[in-house]
């Protein structure tokens, strides 16, 4: 392993927990640290934040959620998690996104059917 330069302030290493679309305070926690080990080999939490995210849509909480491969009968670690793809669920979350934050100033998108 390469020698790290130290970041003056900043502690070593951060555990943080894996998520999908976090909140910025995951973000601002992850900042206080030189380096991050999310812990790929520890065991998969069901009904956690790790394959589903919260936004604020138009009718209210809406709550999105990866699927995944194995679904709620799933064991395993985190590094063996595989998203089930047969699902349209990033059409779905895109859609939701766009709906709930398209017209928000600062909201860029790409195109991506063009």
């Amino acid at each position: 392993m390469a020698p790290v330069d130290r970041i003056p302030g900043k502690s070593e290493i951060g555990m943080v927990p894996l998520h999908y679309m976090p909140g910025i305070s995951v973000f601002r926690s992850m900042a206080a640290f030189h380096t991050i080990d999310f812990q790929l080999g520890k065991p998969y939490d069901k009904m956690s934040f790790r394959n589903r995210c919260v936004i604020a849509g138009s009718q209210g909480i809406q709550v999105l959620s990866v699927p995944i491969l194995g679904g709620r009968g799933f064991r395993g670690s985190y590094d063996s998690v595989l998203v089930d793809h047969r699902q349209q669920w990033n059409v779905h979350h895109w859609r939701a996104i766009y709906s709930a934050y398209g017209r928000a100033p600062l909201f860029e998108y790409r195109d991506w059917e063009t």
